[in-house]
């Protein structure tokens, strides 16, 4: 009779611990794949902004290849060149968003306007020798 007793509550401990063990494991899973999908964003993220960087590089390349040659560049012809190759390595991403990505990675690069003002600050902040 002792060993049916025992086996009982074999039964019973395993009928209330199963569902909670499963949804021990089930929240341990989530985490592990939400960890996963924010390291892929971040993975993500990071590829973007090298593509943006890349593209921002070429259009600077581009603008002063044309100036060299004497040809006019628009003011927003630099932007459209970095769009254009922006978009030719990120086909997914749509032209608002890879403008977006373009000019938070500005002021990373230091072209742009705010290249060309933190270029004066630090003019203006150089004492001048020249007296």
């Amino acid at each position: 009779m002792s060993d049916d007793l025992v086996l009982e509550v074999v039964r019973l401990a395993l009928t209330i611990l199963a569902p909670v063990l499963a949804a021990l494991g089930s929240a341990v899973l989530v985490k592990m794949f939400q960890r996963v999908g924010l390291e892929v964003s971040a993975e993500k993220q990071a590829r973007l902004e090298k593509i943006a960087q890349d593209a921002i590089f070429g259009a600077e390349e581009w603008a002063a290849g044309a100036i060299k040659r004497n040809l006019p560049v628009a003011s927003g012809a630099k932007l459209n060149q970095a769009l254009a190759r922006f978009l030719m390595r990120a086909p997914g991403v749509s032209e608002d968003e890879a403008a977006a990505i373009i000019h938070a990675e500005l002021p990373k690069v230091g072209l742009g306007a705010v290249g060309f003002l933190r270029a004066v600050r630090q003019a203006a902040a150089t004492p001048s020798t020249s007296q």
